[in-house]
């Protein structure tokens, strides 16, 4: 989880933002580029990025498997160096629909409301669909012009991960049939139940929480190796040193807003990653790509807009300019298609993270949370 004390001027900024995204937008239904121009089919995308594919000659695993923590997370404002950059957005995440879409694309869906097409059609390299990093991330950034250092460290710190097992994976660069399982990892504490700081080098043992796993009930108890995870990928791979999750699924990464937790629920979600070490105890070069339903992530924003500013709550001013600029960042399907007759409903994203090694610790309640404003609770 991700606490700031510039929660108020992000969100404040968030509504002025994306109240400027709509307004300088052109009104366009996706029928042209906005301006008039004529729109063009695209081809199948024929080198566009994808995961790389299931080797061939790969064995099943002859390691002892390897947990991993995130401990840096690219949101698409800077490179993989850290250098900030108006486009970087463009090189995190894969093609999800098949097509290099341009703002004259005709079989892409139409853009919601008065949402410039040029904004939200035009992909990254190679084809990338990441709407998020494009118009959301660029937003937030203006509000806090450091979120990125924000979030990088907080990982560090311990204040949140994601966290990745892959079972038998060991020191080879070809192996299929990986069984491999997601954690959300909670805040790092000491025995007295204050903050600790991870040292980071394979023996931090990071407590999670109940919410990825199944049967979850008992508290601060270890119940690994027998707790099994909710999102799990069975045949997950590897190729040329390369893990990749295999069968889509959904990742729920939770930054929490003054102890409020905004969920981003990825669906049809990829992951990949280079690994290295036997087992592995690091992976670099991370992404993880999808598609956001829009509308669950303006619900998202309400449960936590009134603990951050009570402007956000019920049908505000500030509150409809927010729901209007994501729901007009829509680029896709919420399935990951595209349909010419129907309105964008879904958002893409990619995101860049890097892992080092951990050991699976406690087992822990749901993360809490306090009452919302809104509701008057």
């Amino acid at each position: 989880m991700l606490h700031t004390r510039r929660s108020t001027l992000l969100f404040s900024a968030l509504a002025i933002g994306l109240l400027a995204f709509a307004g300088a937008c052109g009104g366009d239904d996706g029928g042209d580029d906005g301006g008039g121009n004529n729109v063009t089919p695209d081809p199948p995308c024929e080198d566009c990025a994808v995961p790389p594919e299931r080797p061939s000659a790969g064995v099943p695993g002859d390691g002892d498997g390897t947990v991993l923590a995130m401990n840096k997370l690219f949101l698409g404002n800077t490179d993989r160096s850290g250098v900030a950059s108006n486009t970087a957005w463009k090189q995190f995440g894969f093609d999800i629909d098949g097509y290099k879409s341009t703002k004259t694309s005709s079989n892409h869906c139409k853009v919601y409301g008065k949402a410039n097409p040029s904004n939200v059609k035009t992909d990254g390299v190679n084809g990338i669909d990441n709407s998020f990093g494009a118009n959301i991330i660029p937003v937030i950034t203006v509000a806090s012009a450091d979120a990125a250092q924000k979030i990088e460290q907080a990982l560090k710190n311990g204040s949140f991960t994601l966290i990745l097992e892959v079972k038998a994976i060991g020191g080879g660069k070809d192996y299929v049939n990986l069984p491999a399982a997601l954690y959300a990892g909670a805040s790092m504490v000491d025995d007295a139940g204050d903050p600790m700081t991870p040292n980071w080098d394979g023996n931090d043992e990071w407590p999670v929480y109940c919410e990825l796993m199944q049967d979850c009930k008992a508290s601060g108890t270890t119940q690994f190796p027998d707790a099994k995870s909710t999102v799990t990928f069975p045949s997950s791979y590897m190729t040329g040193g390369t893990w990749v999750s295999g069968d889509r699924g959904t990742v729920k990464l939770s930054l929490s807003l003054q102890g409020y937790a905004l969920d981003l629920e990825i669906n049809k979600a990829v992951i990949t990653a280079d690994m290295s070490g036997n087992p592995p105890t690091s992976a670099t070069n991370g992404v993880i790509a999808g598609v956001l339903e829009a509308q669950k992530l303006v619900d998202s924003i309400a449960k936590v807009g009134g603990s951050i500013s009570t402007s956000l709550c019920g049908d505000t001013p500030a509150f409809q300019s927010v729901r209007q600029g994501i729901l007009e960042a829509a680029d896709i399907m919420k399935d990951g298609t595209q349909d010419p007759s129907a309105v964008c409903d879904g958002i893409s994203v990619g995101l860049g993270f890097e892992m080092k090694a951990v050991k699976l610790g406690k087992v822990l309640d749901k993360r809490p949370e306090g009452g919302n404003p809104c509701d008057g609770s």
